[in-house]
C-alpha cells in the first residue's frame, strides 16, 4: 500500500511539473522604460530669425482669443516683438509697420512674406506672424467663430497692464 500511495504523489508531482512547464507564465513583466530622448515628440510651431534683443527683457507666452467682431488697436508705442500663431479661426491685421507673415502649408511647406504698413491682409489657422516693436495697427475678427492666438512677447521690461481689446458687433 505504501508504494502505491508513493507511486501517486510521485506521478502527481511528475504531471504537475509537466503542466507548469507547458503553461505560460500569470504574470508578464512590463516592458522596459523607455531611454532617454524616447517618447518625446517635437513639432516647431513658429520662428523669427535675426531679430534684434535688447540686453534684457521680458518673456512671456499667452493664449488670447478674439470674439467675433473684435477690433484690438496695437498701440504704435509697444517695445516688444511678438511672434503669434493662429491655432483656431482667422483674423485680419492691418499693420502700422511692415512685418512678416509664414503661411502654413498643406504638405508641410511654408511660405513667408512681408506685408507692407498699411496693407490689410488675412491669417488664418496655422500661420505665424512676427510683430516688430513700435508695430502699431489693428487686429480684427471679422468672422463667426472665435479666434484663438498663442503668442510669445519678447523686449524691454514694460510697467503697466495690457487692455483688453472689446467688441464693436
Amino acid at each position: 500500500m505504501r508504494r502505491v500511495g508513493l507511486l501517486l504523489t510521485l506521478m502527481s508531482v511528475v504531471l504537475v511539473g509537466t503542466v507548469a512547464l507547458q503553461t505560460p507564465p500569470v504574470a508578464v513583466a512590463q516592458e522596459a522604460t523607455p531611454a532617454p530622448g524616447e517618447g518625446v515628440t517635437f513639432e516647431a510651431l513658429a520662428a523669427a530669425p535675426g531679430i534684434s534683443l535688447p540686453a534684457t527683457g521680458d518673456l512671456s507666452i499667452a493664449r488670447i482669443s478674439f470674439a467675433p467682431g473684435t477690433v484690438f488697436p496695437m498701440y504704435a508705442g509697444d517695445l516688444t516683438y511678438g511672434l503669434a500663431i493662429i491655432e483656431r479661426g482667422e483674423l485680419t491685421i492691418r499693420p502700422g509697420r511692415p512685418l512678416m507673415i509664414t503661411r502654413a502649408g498643406s504638405s508641410g511647406t511654408t511660405a513667408t512674406e512681408e506685408i507692407a504698413a498699411g496693407q490689410e491682409v488675412r491669417v488664418r489657422a496655422g500661420d505665424t506672424v512676427l510683430f516688430p516693436p513700435h508695430g502699431g495697427g489693428e487686429l480684427r475678427n471679422n468672422g463667426q467663430e472665435t479666434t484663438v492666438v498663442l503668442a510669445a512677447f519678447v523686449g524691454e521690461a514694460v510697467s503697466g497692464t495690457p487692455v483688453a481689446g472689446t467688441p464693436t458687433a
